[in-house]
């Protein structure tokens, strides 16, 4: 595997992370105003990660 694949990939991984992360923090916040629903956001946060995974998984 070349280097700059094997760099592509790991920008996309921790890119990725930060996203997830980022995610997470929101879904605090709105669970606490109380404007939308934490099963909704969970099954959204969820898709979100598999795919990612689905992504990180394809450029490896």
């Amino acid at each position: 595997m070349s280097a700059a694949v094997t760099r592509a990939a790991s920008v996309l991984g921790e890119e990725s992370a930060a996203g997830i992360d980022s995610a997470r923090r929101l879904r605090g916040e709105l669970t606490a105003d109380r404007r939308v629903d934490p099963a909704a956001f969970d099954e959204m946060a969820g898709r979100i990660r598999r795919d990612t995974h689905a992504l990180t998984d394809t450029g490896v």
